[in-house]
């Protein structure tokens, strides 16, 4: 969108009595901004179309539709308030600018409080309660993404149905079927496949499938459109991982509509124990077969009659053990909270010692430049038999204070350098582009031991392990070996953390690079259970 359009529409929303509080989403052809007045807040959309009676007519019908769906499922989309036509006497194009329902983006809801089971699954069910009305009442909805999902407070999670056509408000590309892609039928398993997908992202920290076996994002997106059967998501109880797997594979094997999809969510939900789905979905990542009773997510056929085995109790264990009550939390869970709180812990750790060295470096810098100036300084006094008159003395002082300038100017020229953005983007935890910027400089020749040292110092606070095999083969090898504790801290980290798997294949890389480094590889491997 250029400024003139966006200046316009800015306008046009502080004319009705409105300020914008944030800008959602802006093109050409629809802007949705979360705005508000003296009394209430609302999410508002302004819809282009060409100004001519037939477009206004097919926009109005559209509208007309969704106030309709919307007033008929109000626990599933965000509540349709009212419409009005603004800037309609321009030659070319008319807008609709339409209120709706206030309610966070998922986007700003996880940085408030992160998702738990209850919220992918609520989630899972709203969406395709919401893709099922939308095709009842002729409603292009074909693909459900991030930017539709808005959380209302006392009432969940809720679909944002926007007018704009879907061709209109591209998504992105892990949510398009296979069949999709290759441009065959698009039916009602396509639509499992996108809202499968969603949950999917949802429990894998947003990361696309086949990531972890694949060398790029591109091979692991030409292994999706395969339609070979993704690996199950990091997180979320065993059946749930299995149900959204199941959901993501090739068409033949997926649910036959959203509907029998929904009611899959539905009965994992109404099975599991209450603090389960209370709880983050990052804590949840074993098996709830106890809860579960004989029901199987392949054989499920969508009825919502519950199984005859079931009694709304947890199964008793075939070794005769005693049931677990709904206020006891899994080991597993436990295990799981303990993992985040310990990496939350050497996360704070790290930035207080980066923060520590950072100080005490500058201050260094400082005394160093100071002492050769005063150095220089006794040399000429010495030179010139200590007669100083004013004028020399004035030059001494514009000596130090030439001194100083330059160690700030060193300090601003390094914070604004590209090793300075390489901080920077470590920071805000973007990796992919942290590693570009770190391998270009060191391709260049640059010695970049501090900057990789944050690098996989910070992915080790986040759990990112596969990316810190790169790092580690970019530091030189007086830097690795100096800091011995350095690499036993990190293959400790990864064991406590039980990936084995990263510790070993970090440990390959040590190897390829040789010299101390495989010599440490070779003294650690016990510690991952390996010969």
């Amino acid at each position: 969108m250029n400024g003139e359009t966006r200046d316009r529409r800015r306008e046009l929303i502080g004319r009705e009595g409105y300020y914008i509080q944030a800008e959602l989403e802006n093109t050409e052809d629809i802007s949705v901004y979360c705005i508000g007045d003296r009394q209430n807040t609302y999410i508002l959309q302004i819809v282009q179309v060409f100004n001519e009676e037939k477009y206004r007519r097919e926009i109005e019908g559209r509208a007309e539709s969704v106030r309709k769906m919307t007033e008929h499922c109000p626990s599933v989309f965000l509540r349709y308030l009212e419409n009005t036509w603004i800037n309609e006497n321009q030659d070319f194009q008319a807008e609709l600018m339409v209120k709706m329902q206030y309610g966070r983006k998922l986007e700003r809801r996880v940085t408030e409080k992160r998702l738990t089971l209850g919220d992918v699954l609520q989630i899972g069910i709203q969406c395709a309660e919401a893709m099922e009305a939308c095709r009842v009442c002729g409603i292009a909805i074909q693909a459900i993404d991030y930017r539709m999902l808005y959380w209302v407070p006392e009432e969940g999670w809720k679909i944002g149905v926007f007018l704009a056509n879907s061709s209109e408000r591209p998504m992105r590309p892990e949510f398009m079927p296979p069949e999709w892609v290759q441009g065959k039928n698009y039916d009602m398993r396509s639509e499992v496949y996108s809202l499968g997908m969603l949950l999917y992202l949802l429990m894998n920290e947003d990361e696309m499938p086949f990531i972890d076996i694949c060398q790029t994002e591109d091979e692991a997106e030409q292994m999706r459109l395969t339609s070979a059967e993704p690996p199950l998501p990091l997180y979320g109880t065993e059946t749930l991982k299995k149900a959204v797997s199941k959901a993501c594979s090739s068409r033949e094997v997926r649910y036959s509509d959203v509907r029998q999809f929904r009611d899959v969510l539905d009965q994992i939900r109404k099975r599991l124990p209450e603090n389960w789905l209370t709880s983050e979905i990052t804590g949840h990542s074993y098996r709830d077969e106890e809860y579960m009773g004989r029901f199987d997510v392949e054989s499920f056929g969508g009825s919502h009659m519950p199984d005859p085995g079931y009694t709304g109790q947890p199964a008793q264990r075939a070794t005769g053990g005693a049931q677990k009550t709904d206020t006891e939390k899994p080991e597993e869970y436990i295990k799981a909270q303990e993992r985040v709180e310990r990496r939350n812990a050497r996360a704070e750790e790290k930035k207080t010692r980066e923060e520590a060295r950072a100080e005490e470096k500058r201050k260094k810098q400082i005394e160093k430049q100071l002492k050769r100036a005063q150095r220089e300084e006794q040399e000429n006094n010495a030179r010139k038999n200590g007669n100083k008159d004013r004028k020399d003395l004035l030059i001494i002082i514009a000596i130090v204070a030439a001194v100083i300038l330059i160690i700030a100017g060193t300090i601003i020229g390094i914070r604004s350098s590209r090793n300075n953005r390489i901080y920077s983007y470590i920071n805000s935890k973007t990796y992919g582009t942290a590693m570009v910027e770190l391998q270009e400089l060191y391709e260049s020749g640059k010695n970049v031991d501090k900057a990789a040292e944050a690098f996989v110092e910070s992915c080790l606070g986040d759990g990112e392990y596969k990316r810190i095999p790169d790092a580690v083969q970019m530091l030189s090898e007086e830097y690795c070996r100096d800091n011995a504790e350095f690499f036993e801290n990190i293959v400790k980290t990864m064991v406590e953390d039980n990936k084995e798997k990263r510790a070993s294949d970090l440990l390959d890389a040590m190897e390829e690079c040789g010299g101390v480094r495989a010599e440490y590889a070779a003294e650690l491997r016990s510690s991952v259970g390996e010969e």
